[in-house]
């Protein structure tokens, strides 16, 4: 068993890398299957066991062997971070076909929140990737009901809509379609809780902000990382949350 976890976090961290790659590429238009990797400053491919998640940033020093300039440490974080994602779903679900949907399902919300941070922009590639996934963890899970479907849809992204348009920009219009996508996989009720914990992350950060002096009047901040950690939270853990929180306060 210790073996098949060790393999789950190397093909997570592989995930993760590749994860990071294609929030490189996608806001420049450029394919995420085609090009050999190459160092961000000098450019020079990259070889295979540079691109060894983890080891390759260990083994080369952390810097480029042909430049010299150091690398990156966002790299071996995503790879670190791909890799427990991977343990997680496993362990939530096992070996088997649900543990392999939702992963991609968080591979690709990571991917949106990597790009969201960096641009404050959510791009329809990313949002196509996740209406893929999202159905076919949806039909691996079974018992898909359309109605349910349509409601989860509507449940959080029409009031989302309707702030926003009260409230100028409170949401933008990347984080409604998101939470109006996650409504294909998720029940309504675990779409509301993903907006709910996503919105309170968002909170606690701004908060840290204000409370470190580091905030600025009229800025904006990446929504799309704080839903998207809500969205995973509520796919793998949304019916354990959702009883916890019925039994304790009207069991």
């Amino acid at each position: 068993m210790l073996l098949c976890y060790l393999y789950v976090f190397c093909i997570g961290a592989c995930c993760g890398s590749f994860a990071l790659l294609a929030a490189d590429r996608i806001p420049e238009k450029r394919s995420i299957v085609k090009g050999r990797s190459r160092c961000t400053y000098c450019h020079h491919v990259l070889s295979w066991y540079e691109l060894m998640p983890l080891l390759g940033y260990i083994l080369c020093k952390g810097r480029c062997r042909y430049c010299g300039r150091k690398l990156s440490i966002v790299y071996p974080c995503m790879e670190l971070v791909g890799g427990i994602l991977a343990w997680i779903c496993f362990f939530r679900y096992g070996f088997n076909m649900l543990a392999v949907t939702s992963f991609f399902v968080i591979m690709i919300l990571t991917v949106i929140s990597v790009i969201d941070f960096r641009t404050l922009q959510i791009h329809d590639v990313t949002l196509y990737m996740l209406v893929m996934a999202g159905l076919v963890h949806d039909l691996v899970k079974g018992n898909v009901q359309l109605l349910s479907m349509i409601q989860s849809v509507l449940t959080v992204s029409v009031p989302m809509f309707l702030i926003s348009r009260l409230i100028k920009d409170a949401y933008g219009e990347g984080d409604i379609q998101l939470m109006a996508i996650t409504g294909l996989f998720l029940s309504p009720a675990e779409n509301i809780l993903a907006g709910f914990l996503g919105t309170l992350c968002a909170g606690v950060f701004v908060l840290s902000l204000f409370v470190t002096g580091r905030a600025h009047k009229g800025a904006h901040i990446p929504f799309a990382p704080f839903l998207s950690i809500g969205i995973g939270m509520a796919m793998l853990y949304g019916n354990d949350i959702i009883s916890w929180y019925i039994l304790t306060f009207f069991g």
